[in-house]
């Protein structure tokens, strides 16, 4: 199954931190969706959005156990849907996502990868899930 990344798990030092295998990867886009800081949080959920354009990366192939381990990772607050991608390489494919489902948590505000510090999010959040 392929994985679409659009927070932290587009990051490779959090990706390859996470799973067991290597995969390739293109970055690739989810039209009706955007994606938002979740409050008091340093990672974002991703929510339907008309007329919205999600920018982030597609995993090909991903294998179950490193799937198995991604929805462990994203928890309760995720669930992982299927979407149409449009790859920057001309590909378009279907994907694994995870939505946000408590959107009441979401900020009002897009949130933005340049501002995200990955080695913020394993000293606060994602220490355990190290593999």
């Amino acid at each position: 199954m392929h994985v679409f990344t659009y927070g932290s798990l587009m990051f490779d030092e959090v990706w390859s931190r996470l799973v067991a295998g290597s995969y390739t990867h293109v970055e690739a886009t989810a039209h009706g969706y955007a994606r938002f800081g979740v409050r008091d949080q340093i990672y974002p959920g991703a929510i339907h959005h008309s007329g919205a354009s999600l920018e982030g990366v597609v995993y090909f192939d991903v294998d179950p156990a490193d799937l198995a381990r991604i929805d462990r990772f994203e928890g309760e607050d995720y669930r992982r849907v299927e979407v149409d991608l449009f790859c920057a390489d001309g590909r378009r494919v279907l994907a694994a996502m995870y939505l946000f489902l408590p959107a009441e948590r979401l900020d009002d505000t897009p949130w933005r990868p340049e501002t995200f510090a990955a080695d913020t999010f394993f000293n606060t959040y994602a220490a355990g899930f190290v593999r």
